[in-house]
């Protein structure tokens, strides 16, 4: 670059490079796990001065330092650099929002071999056609700039309170009336949990054993979807299919309690409109996946230091808390920090002062594939966490897949018994209303588990999920009542005693039961299947059969 180049360009692709490619990485960082930083106006202009100005400032000095010198070839290797800081920024976000993409997009090529050749290939871009390259950094410190205004408003900067993604709860005084926690895992099959004689496993499973004997649960209850993104819409709604725009179970639960919504998946959002009701559902943004959330697309440079201890969910937390440490999660589906980061912001939450008056809504990323962890939460460092497609080779061993998945639901069973603790601790255990469940089962899309007849023909891994329900007034044991995840909605009212809208939901309170109905569960094709009692099997419906239930 010329000595005469005027300093605010100088400044403006400084801040395109540094601020895109490093700084904005930073930011979000911060408004994505609110839970993990202080909600202070004065940490906040920290976060700007160590986060932003400080690398801006540094990188500008040292553009200036290098445009002194007589020889253009530091300035050009300079140049060079930040554009290709930005690539490996973005290709980074990809990893993170899209775990696998790169080995399904490229045929399994490495990161650590893709990385260094994009960032050559930029950097000799870049190199060879300089000017090009300088335009672009300073068309970039728009996109900075978008992402420091993005970080000031998400925080409010001007506000003591920034922990909701959109109109925070506690609009109103907190009540004293009981809570509700409403915690969902992802992809826990209730067969996995049954023993011989048709009850939970407690030598394996002791945590959920446990929560039986104090529980009302329902051996047969079942999903009507295979997957997340259609489920949970579903059993919040009340419906078998949900559409954007029908009343939840939390939009009427708003009306006379605060929400707060913890969703790793972002599937809820669909159907919950917090705009509808006055304010009172907090979505909390920090476990919001970006390859599933409305705004994915605009969070492009997203938790690129994932493993950094300062930047996430504080190690000693934790630890303290008995929860692995940051780095023993990863891989596949889940985020490396997914795990400890919704469970401590979960157990946060199982506090007198902060749950009474409110329902806590949580859907955690486990045991969801890849079935990866011990039984202690480590990685066991195995081949088989997840099923192979049909026509993949080397395929996967069922049977030891089937193994990996039934111990990392035994962490499950550890973390599930962490919160059993904390309730009791906390003097919530005989207060709160707490009811645990599944969106989905194992999904056995691959015909692995299932008959020959698949997929004509299925078994009960998929449609088939866990629900318990325990609370003052519920009593303990087992029940045969009907259900299916429509009837999650009116359950949830029933079980506050708030009043259903009529005609708002097609299913049904557990608690109460009603006439036989027919089994409806659309597989992982959406195709709808029927439970066949006699063959003790799911059948797909003909083209003639209507798919109500």
């Amino acid at each position: 670059m010329p000595p005469s180049e005027p300093l605010p360009v100088r400044a403006a692709y400084v801040l395109g490079g540094v601020g895109v490619g490093a700084s904005q990485v930073a930011l979000n960082l911060i408004v994505d796990n609110p839970a993990h930083f202080w909600p202070s106006a004065g940490f906040q202009l920290f976060a700007l001065f160590w986060a932003l100005l400080l690398p801006v400032g540094a990188a500008l000095a040292l553009d200036l330092l290098l445009s002194r010198l007589r020889s253009p070839l530091p300035q050009r290797i300079w140049r060079a650099s930040l554009c290709a800081c930005v690539l490996l920024s973005f290709l980074r976000q990809v990893q993170v929002a899209y775990p696998g993409a790169f080995a399904s997009w490229l045929g399994g090529a490495p990161p650590l071999v893709l990385a260094p050749a994009a960032f050559l290939a930029v950097a000799a871009a870049a190199w060879r056609h300089p000017e090009p390259a300088r335009r672009y950094l300073t068309a970039l410190a728009i996109l900075a700039l978008f992402s420091l205004g993005r970080f000031v408003v998400k925080t409010e900067l001007w506000g003591p309170s920034w922990a909701s993604d959109t109109k925070a709860s506690g609009s109103r005084p907190t009540s004293s009336a009981p809570p509700l926690f409403l915690l969902i895992f992802d992809e826990l099959a209730m067969d996995v949990l049954t023993a011989a004689d048709g009850g939970i496993d407690a030598r394996d499973f002791p945590s959920f054993a446990r929560l039986a004997s104090r529980s009302a649960w329902f051996p047969d209850a079942t999903t009507h979807h295979a997957w997340t993104g259609d489920s949970i819409p579903s059993l919040l709604s009340g419906r078998v299919r949900a559409t954007r725009g029908m009343p939840s179970a939390l939009d009427v639960l708003a009306e006379t309690r605060d929400i707060r919504l913890f969703d790793n998946a972002g599937a809820a959002r669909s159907v919950v409109a917090a705009d509808r009701v006055g304010g009172n559902i907090a979505i909390e943004g920090a476990l919001r996946r970006a390859s599933h959330s409305p705004a994915g697309s605009l969070r492009v440079l997203r938790l690129a230091l994932a493993e950094s201890p300062f930047l996430n969910a504080p190690l000693g937390e934790s630890r303290a808390r008995g929860l692995p440490p940051l780095g023993a999660w990863g891989g596949g589906d889940l985020l490396p920090t997914d795990g400890p980061r919704e469970m401590s912001m979960l157990l946060s939450c199982l506090s007198p002062r902060e749950a009474r008056g409110k329902v806590i809504y949580w859907h955690g990323g486990l045991p969801h594939a890849p079935y990866a962890l011990s039984a202690d939460g480590t990685p066991h460092g195995r081949r088989e966490t997840r099923f192979s497609p049909r026509g993949e080779t080397p395929r996967h061993d069922p049977a030891a897949v089937l193994a990996n998945y039934r111990e990392q639901v035994r962490y499950v069973d550890r973390l599930l018994g962490l919160i059993l603790d904390t309730l009791r601790t906390e003097g919530l255990e005989d207060e709160a209303y707490l009811v645990v469940t599944s969106d989905h089962g194992l999904r056995t899309w691959f015909g692995d588990l299932e008959p020959p007849e698949f997929p004509e023909r299925r078994t009960s891994w998929t449609p088939r999920v866990p629900l318990f329900l325990r609370g003052p007034g519920v009593a303990p044991g087992r029940r045969t009542v009907e259900y299916q995840h429509a009837d999650l909605a009116p359950t949830l009212l029933d079980l506050l005693g708030v009043p259903c809208p009529p005609g708002a939901f097609e299913g049904r309170s557990a608690l109460r039961g009603g006439p036989p109905r027919r089994k409806l569960f659309l597989d992982e094709e959406r195709k709808p299947c029927t439970y066949d009692e006699g063959a003790g099997l799911w059948r797909r419906l003909g083209p003639g059969e209507a798919p109500g239930f």
